[in-house]
């Protein structure tokens, strides 16, 4: 059984990668990790 992605689901997680890596960079991931609570202007 071949459990690999195919064409378009590695096509996709690229996307998705490239996407988070340009708006959502880890400094401000680590940012919210550390904040207290949900801030409505970090989901802006």
């Amino acid at each position: 059984m071949d459990l690999g992605l195919d064409e378009q689901q590695e096509m996709l997680k690229n996307f998705a990668r490239d996407f988070l890596e340009k708006e959502c960079p880890g400094s401000l991931v680590r940012a919210l990790e550390q904040s207290p609570g949900f801030k409505v202007g970090n989901w802006r």
